[in-house]
């Protein structure tokens, strides 16, 4: 178990750790407006059509047991 000195140490070390992993490009323009486009891509492309077939399924689903029909029948 570590020593009271040893974490008070560690503690104010932490701050200068925690300094190298800042990363201050991603606060400019020329880094955030790329990655807001990227973010939508991937939305429109991926997220939003995922969403949609989920959808379509459970609306499938719903609606062959509504009319009794299983999986056998086709």
């Amino acid at each position: 178990m570590p020593d009271l000195t040893g974490l008070i140490e560690l503690a104010s070390q932490a701050p200068l750790l925690l300094a190298d992993f800042q990363q201050d490009t991603l606060s400019d323009q020329a880094v955030r407006e790329p990655a807001a486009r990227g973010f939508i891509i991937v939305g429109c492309f991926v997220v939003l059509p995922v969403a949609f077939a989920w959808f379509m399924e459970r609306c499938s689903t719903a609606h062959d047991r509504k009319l009794g029909l299983t999986e056998e029948d086709g």
